[in-house]
């Protein structure tokens, strides 16, 4: 579609692949894997079984209760994943928010954006990695089996975790806390300006 919205429902084609100048895409209930492309618009999709790889220039993206292994990009707009399990979760943004709430397991979860702040639910994940260029980031994790690492060049940092392999934390310019139970690895917290707390997970609240 050069110029208008898309919609799909119900589809039973293994792969979907859809793209639109400009334009809306919204998609519900496929079986098979997604991938979609827009120049400028919106995007949101709900029960994709396979996997997606979503693409728009300008516009937000949003992704529930999917499957397989999922890949979001947007120049310029906010990013929104909530249930489900994933294979993987790859989100990034130049420039919008970031929220991915997940009550299943995930392999490796990388959330990017060059401006502006990631909140992330974390049920079980085998790797996650949040940064942002400016902005404040949240995490809390039930487990996460490899490295947990955030970054943000000017913010604020708040994590809460149960059990994580590695932990490494840091801000340029901005306050930590962090409430972690247990660790296998190097846990290393640090900030450039700005103060560090430390507790334990029933300590800090969400």
């Amino acid at each position: 579609s050069g110029h208008g919205h898309l919609a799909i429902r119900d589809s039973e084609l293994t792969f979907l692949n859809a793209h639109t100048g400009h334009g809306d895409v919204v998609g519900s209930d496929v079986r098979g894997s997604a991938a979609i492309k827009t120049d400028h618009g919106d995007v949101r999709l709900e029960r994709v079984d396979g996997g997606v790889d979503v693409h728009t220039g300008h516009g937000d993206i949003s992704l529930e209760d999917c499957g397989g292994a999922a890949k979001l990009d947007t120049g310029h707009g906010d990013l929104s994943v909530s249930g489900g399990s994933l294979d993987s979760l790859t989100a990034k943004t130049g420039h919008g928010d970031i929220s991915a709430e997940l009550d299943g397991s995930a392999g490796s979860i990388d959330l990017r954006t060059g401006n502006g702040d990631i909140n992330a639910k974390v049920e079980h994940a085998g790797a996650l990695d949040v940064r942002t260029g400016r902005g404040d980031l949240r995490v809390a994790a039930v487990d996460v089996g490899g490295l947990l690492n955030m970054k943000t060049g000017s913010g604020d940092i708040k994590m809460i975790a149960e059990s994580v392999g590695e932990l490494a934390v840091h801000s340029g310019t901005g306050s930590v806390e962090a409430a972690l139970d247990s660790t296998d690895g190097r846990a290393e917290i640090t900030t450039s300006n700005g103060d560090i707390k430390l507790a334990v997970s029933d300590e800090l609240s969400f």
